[in-house]
């Protein structure tokens, strides 16, 4: 009879047990589905993969129409898709690259909620963090989205002309000292993002006011501008030259300063 009774005991404990784990289960199974922050991360989710859904839909489309190659950003797709869906949290663009020929693409998200996350693994890309779509799902390495779900800023760049202590000609007019010479600079490395940039010159270094500036899309200008505010003698034998880009997300960067030599003509 003792053995009989440690038996009943032992079975009595080990379905306790039993129990107290289904109840922990259900517990946590009810924690996140009922939790308010996960219920509005799961709606968020489920935005983001109809949005990207539907922008797959417009790039066939745009493809279609247009030689069957991709556009060049997801601006472009206002034909097929207004307005163009963007990330529910932040209003950012959803991470988009395509191939030098336009041919190949990748769209892509960051998911948030426990159920959506582990999609990111399970979609035949090369980013577990991300939710990847399109016809090439390892062209996106850097850009909107990264390894850490933020839009990195452009890499590092540098001014090619004019170098540092090169000597332009500036002229004195009745509109202002001239200065007529070339900028260029190197193209900003920020795949799947759009750049602008952004220059400025200025007799002072440190662009409290600049004299010129001005803002392109392009990385080699013609630049035919006055100091309107002072005269070639008041500008110096230098000026100085700041060119900033920035990304989609106004995440800024810019290349070292410049210092410009400069020889007035006749």
């Amino acid at each position: 009879m003792s053995l009989q009774l440690k038996l009943s005991e032992s079975h009595k404990s080990a379905q306790v047990i039993i129990v107290f784990i289904i109840l922990i289960f259900v517990t946590i199974v009810l924690f996140i589905n009922l939790n308010p922050q996960e219920i509005l991360k799961q709606v968020r989710d489920t935005k983001r993969l109809d949005d990207l859904s539907k922008i797959r839909s417009a790039l066939d489309h745009y493809k279609a129409d247009h030689g069957w190659t991709y556009p060049n950003s997801l601006s472009s797709l206002t034909d097929y898709i207004s307005p163009i869906p963007t990330d529910p949290q932040n209003g950012k663009n959803y991470g988009y690259v395509i191939n030098n020929l336009n041919t190949l693409y990748e769209l892509n998200c960051i998911l948030e909620s426990v159920k959506k996350i582990p999609l990111g693994k399970y979609d035949g890309g090369d980013n577990e963090n991300l939710y990847e779509i399109g016809t090439d799902l390892t062209l996106m390495q850097e850009g909107l989205y990264n390894d850490f779900g933020f839009n990195p800023p452009p890499k590092q760049f540098a001014v090619i002309f004019p170098k540092e202590k090169d000597v332009v000609s500036i002229k004195e007019t009745k509109k202002g000292c001239f200065l007529n010479t070339k900028l260029s600079w190197q193209e900003v490395i920020d795949p799947g993002d759009t750049i602008s940039y952004f220059y400025y010159l200025d007799n002072n270094p440190d662009f409290s006011s600049p004299e010129i500036s001005g803002k392109t899309t392009n990385t080699t200008i013609d630049l035919t501008e006055y100091f309107k505010n002072v005269s070639c003698e008041k500008s110096g034998s230098e000026i100085y030259l700041i060119v900033v880009t920035q990304d989609s997300g106004g995440n800024l960067t810019d290349a070292n300063p410049i210092t410009i030599k400069t020889i007035l003509s006749p």
